[in-house]
């Protein structure tokens, strides 16, 4: 929930922009779109990170240091989500996705060794 609200909370700072006429609703729809794509991000980035007992501090460390690579994925996923009926058939192909970066910048060293869930043998 907290993410959620997260999500709703940067949509409604933005969301005075619409009180100027013509250029605040563009701009807030560009701003929308793109806090949009981060969140979606950042979201199906840490599931796979909390899962290896990863804070979301780290979460946001990461996304802050890749933010280009976060808002490709992200616009992908935004994108696959468009479609009606489909996109509840593609909401699991965009968690494989998130898996699949996290996977990625564990690989190239941008996210450290997940740490000790527990004493040795469990």
């Amino acid at each position: 929930m907290a993410r959620v609200l997260l999500l709703l909370v940067g949509l409604a700072v933005i969301f005075p922009l619409n009180l100027i006429p013509v250029v605040g609703n563009m701009a807030w729809t560009v701003l929308g779109t793109l806090w949009t794509v981060l969140w979606l991000a950042g979201e199906h980035l840490a599931a796979p990170m909390t899962r290896h007992q990863y804070r979301f501090a780290e979460v946001r460390r990461v996304m802050r240091q890749r933010w280009l690579l976060c808002l490709g994925f992200g616009a992908g996923v935004y994108v696959l989500l468009w479609v009606p009926i489909l996109n509840s058939f593609f909401l699991p192909v965009a968690v494989v996705g998130g898996t699949l970066l996290y996977r990625g910048l564990l690989a190239v060293g941008n996210v450290p060794p997940p740490p000790a869930s527990g004493p040795p043998g469990k």
